[in-house]
């Protein structure tokens, strides 16, 4: 196909630019046909969030939106120790991204996680202390002693604080649908299995 030779930079002349459109395209064809992403995860994650993504930070922004596509089978393939997982993390750890790319790159980063990772709640958990580390981190010279934590001024500037805030409060919703979710399934299940004992009561003329 086309699109991924221009995604995958085979097509002659190709830049970051069109790179970009083809895997946006891409990402919608997806949505009808999740099995065209198939053979091509491996593309996705080296381009996606490789090189060219550092220059073209939406091309970061449209893998993440892709990967949230991805058939119910090759979801399965994704272990928690999968490598795509670093690089969505690098992802929303990058504060030095500008502000209109930040934002939307992190969101789709926190909603691919949530949508692949098998215990979302634990990796994000490690994610935010992560986050709130290097936000809060107060630097000290050699020797020298912390004041009483009431007395400390922190220098922290406001993006860094937006950014942390609006990281915890994504998490949060995404969280609470993960739960719901859960709540759904386990309420399934146990349904399911009143319905089965409740057929082998009745019996085959019940």
């Amino acid at each position: 196909m086309a699109l991924w030779d221009f995604f995958t930079f085979n097509a002659p002349g190709a830049t970051a630019e069109q790179s970009r459109g083809a895997l946006v395209v891409l990402s919608m064809l997806a949505k009808a046909s999740p099995k065209i992403l198939n053979s091509h995860m491996q593309n996705i994650i080296d381009i996606g969030f490789g090189r060219w993504a550092r220059e073209d930070m939406m091309l970061a922004r449209t893998a993440c939106n892709i990967l949230q596509q991805l058939s119910e089978d090759d979801r399965s393939t994704v272990l928690t120790s999968h490598k795509i997982f670093n690089h969505l993390e690098n992802v929303i750890m990058m504060t030095a991204l500008p502000e209109e790319s930040w934002y939307a790159t992190a969101e789709q980063a926190v909603n691919a996680i949530y949508m692949l990772h098998p215990q979302p709640e634990t990796f994000a958990a490690t994610l935010l202390k992560k986050f709130y580390t290097s936000t809060f981190t107060i630097d000290n010279e050699p020797g020298s002693k912390l004041s009483d934590s009431c007395c400390t001024d922190y220098q922290i500037s406001v993006t860094s604080l937006s950014r942390f805030l609006f990281l915890v409060g994504h998490i949060a919703l995404k969280h609470f649908v993960y739960i719901e979710s859960c709540v759904r399934k386990a309420r399934k299940f146990r349904n399911d299995k009143e319905r089965e004992a409740m057929e082998n009561q009745s019996g085959p003329h019940g």
